[in-house]
């Protein structure tokens, strides 16, 4: 088992790019190859019957009971292999403790069996943030140390509302609750349930003033100052000192709330969120190692939920890239419905699936609408979980459309001109203005047609792949990371940058000059709202750099109440489409330097994804004004290199039967028009 410090120091800033890339690549030769190919998950109830009698509101005890048999059975079993489920959705463990839940745990190894029998695999819904100290201090006395306290000693409350305050958080950075986990819950699950999927919910920290503040958090942040910081000349670099003895997490005060902080600049309280980021990695981390020790072939589900514009990190002790390198799937219970809202905005769950795409993870959310399993097909490759209605509701249409075309979403790669950059630093050190701009350029790109991707510090050692790089707003940008946007460059790569984006370091020190002034060609004249250097292209050193000195929001006081902030709803947007959307687009395409790879001649409304496999492009089309139905799209796609056209077919389930296109080809591209698009629309270009 790889030791917690490797893993520790495989996430700081500062190790490099290369250690990190290795750190990645050994949790991805050990992940479970059975999920490759996509989701057909749900059918099962996940609340153990414990937790169903003791929130309220049950039907009376024997009738809940019978219910409860029920969803044990055979039948039950059956009605989901029939109606095309692959995995089995259904409980595990609630948060109560081994004793008080092993007689549920036993009917679930039964259940398992009858899963298995059909051919389908065992999905367990298993609680992490969730100690019951009514049962499980009475099995484990010890465990009243393992809480998550404020520094009154005060217990941390999971987040469901008054009439759940029984629900305390436990430290996840404690070993008696570590070993206590791996002993009693994972090992029952594994070698007695034999599932093949286990789903962590509540995968997330309290928002501040109430992070953990134990005792046992207390010494553990000191000691992962210690580690991560190990010589004095470190220590008095970062913070002046070299003794970390009374060294405290950052507290709160009316006065001083943690809303109002806009730039976090002290050491402490930047570190304070790194340490609780990785605490919740490294919990997970172990976990992982210890199920695989035990299944090799189980797959690991959290639910986080995605990218929804909030500091993530700063609020709730999440950074997606340290923790997904060792997840298959990852659930989001976000809003972001997908619709084309009044205010002529996208609304979508895109960016989370661009997440999951990156970090080659699949996405679980709600869906109901045609719009909703569109966009998971376009966007996250599979269908996920899914409800099964009337033969003709979306369900079940959609279903049926990706049984028969699967092969055209496995194993597929994203084919996108950009990358848009989301830094560590930069997203997690600012508490509004970085993923308001940040998530303000993606719209624009979303509504723009232009196809990218989204990328973190893991990925920098693989720029090649893309002709642009975006930095909207990513002002705090390590040195090694400013290399390697440099060698982009001068080997003739494309690069948009907004604002004062790299005009700090990693700790949010600013830098004398911008760290990119040599490929920006900096001249006297440059500030950061310069009008002379507004969009202006220059080559550098092989590549063109385009300027952008500001994001532009419609509205100022949208922007300033924007819900990805402190107080706003922390699962919806909404999206805010910027006012120079259009200059961002033409940024882009200017540092391209020619057509992007698919160019499309339709409304901001339908929104386009590119994918490719061997010989294969796909071109996804999703209208997210489903009642207003597009006639005589036409298309511009680039061709791989030295391939000619086979073959160009139109594929939906709003259609009776695919139909082929007539189709030209000229200077490496294939032209052609789509004749209706309702909701959705897949485009297969075969090539030889």
């Amino acid at each position: 088992m790889r030791s917690v410090i490797l893993v520790l120091l495989s996430l700081l800033l500062g190790v490099s790019l290369a250690a990190q890339a290795a750190d990645r690549d050994y949790y991805q030769l050990n992940r479970a190859n059975w999920v490759n190919n996509g989701l057909v998950l749900g059918w099962g109830n996940h609340e153990s019957f414990i937790f169903r009698i003791r929130r309220g509101g049950a039907e009376p005890y024997d009738q809940e009971w019978r219910k409860w048999l029920a969803e044990h059975s055979e039948q039950t079993v059956a009605a989901a292999k029939r109606a095309g489920i692959e995995v089995f959705h259904t409980h595990g463990y609630k948060g109560f403790g081994y004793e008080a839940e092993k007689g549920e745990m036993k009917l679930l190894a039964g259940l398992g069996k009858l899963v298995h029998k059909y051919g389908m695999k065992l999905d367990t819904y298993s609680q992490v943030m969730t100690v019951v100290p009514e049962t499980f201090f009475v099995e484990e006395p010890r465990a009243v140390d393992w809480i998550q306290r404020m520094p009154d000693g005060t217990p941390i409350l999971l987040t469901y509302g008054y009439q759940q305050s029984y629900r305390y958080k436990p430290s996840m950075i404690h070993p008696g609750y570590r070993e206590y986990y791996k002993e009693k819950i994972l090992r029952t699950l594994l070698q007695q349930c034999d599932t093949d999927l286990l789903h962590f919910d509540n995968f997330d920290c309290n928002p501040e003033p109430e992070s953990d503040r134990s005792p046992t958090a207390v010494k553990a942040f000191r000691s992962y100052l210690e580690h991560k910081y190990p010589t004095d000349s470190l220590r008095i670099e970062r913070f002046g000192h070299t003794n970390f003895s009374y060294v405290d997490p950052p507290r709160f005060n009316n006065p001083m709330p943690p809303s109002g902080i806009k730039v976090i600049r002290d050491p402490v309280q930047q570190e304070w969120i790194d340490f609780r980021c990785w605490a919740m990695a490294d919990w997970l981390r172990e976990m992982v190692e210890f199920a695989r020790e035990l299944k090799p072939s189980v797959a690991i589900d959290v639910n986080p939920h995605g990218l929804f514009g909030r500091n993530r990190a700063y609020q709730t002790a999440l950074w997606h890239p340290w923790f997904m390198k060792y997840t298959e799937v990852i659930w989001s219970e976000e809003a972001n419905t997908a619709d084309y809202n009044d205010k002529g905005v996208v609304v979508s769950k895109i960016r989370t699936f661009k997440l999951g795409r990156t970090l080659d993870n699949w996405i679980l959310t709600y869906k109901e609408s045609d719009r909703q399993h569109a966009e998971n097909l376009a966007f996250n490759q599979t269908l996920g979980n899914i409800i099964l209605g009337s033969e003709d509701s979306p369900g079940n249409r959609y279903h049926k459309f990706y049984l028969k075309y699967r092969d055209y979403y496995s194993g597929t790669v994203n084919r996108e001109d950009a990358a848009l950059l989301r830094s560590y630093a930069s997203m997690a050190y600012d508490n509004h203005r970085a993923a308001l701009e940040q998530c303000m350029f993606e719209q624009a790109m979303i509504q723009g047609q232009v196809p990218f991707d989204l990328i973190f510090d893991e990925q920098m050692d693989n720029l090649d792949r893309y002709r642009v790089i975006v930095l909207a707003g990513q002002n705090n940008l390590a040195d090694e990371h400013i290399a390697r946007i440099e060698k982009f460059v001068q080997n003739g790569g494309g690069l948009v940058l907004t604002g004062m984006s790299a005009s700090r370091d990693h700790w949010g020190r600013l830098r004398p000059r911008p760290g990119l002034a040599e490929v920006m060609e900096m001249d006297d004249s440059w500030n950061a709202t310069s009008t002379s250097y507004n969009d202006r292209v220059r080559s550098s050193r092989g590549g063109r750099v385009v300027y952008v000195p500001e994001i532009v929001a419609p509205d100022p006081e949208l922007a300033a109440g924007w819900t990805g902030s402190w107080d706003g709803d922390e699962q919806s947007g909404p999206w805010i489409l910027p006012a120079n959307s259009r200059d961002l687009e033409r940024a882009v395409r200017n540092a391209c330097g020619g057509k992007l790879s698919v160019e499309i001649d339709a409304p901001d409304w339908v929104v386009v994804e590119q994918t490719g496999k061997d010989n294969l492009i796909m071109v996804h089309l999703v209208n997210y004004r489903e009642a207003d139905t597009q006639a005589a799209i036409p298309l511009d796609v680039r061709l791989d290199k030295g391939r000619k056209v086979r073959s160009v077919r139109v594929l939906s389930p709003d259609r009776v039967a695919e139909q082929n296109l007539d189709y030209t080809v000229g200077n490496g591209r294939v032209n052609f028009v789509v004749p209706e698009l309702k909701v959705y629309d897949l485009i297969v270009i075969e090539q030889s």
